[in-house]
């Protein structure tokens, strides 16, 4: 899973994008898990 958040975090991302706002809850799922 650490490889998957690495991966997100290297995702160029613009904030308030809905790429961006997915990016973001995925990261906080993996976090909780």
């Amino acid at each position: 899973m650490e490889s998957l958040e690495k991966c997100l975090a290297q995702i160029p991302r613009r904030p308030g994008t809905v790429h961006a706002h997915i990016i973001e809850w995925l990261l906080q799922r993996i976090k909780e898990l």
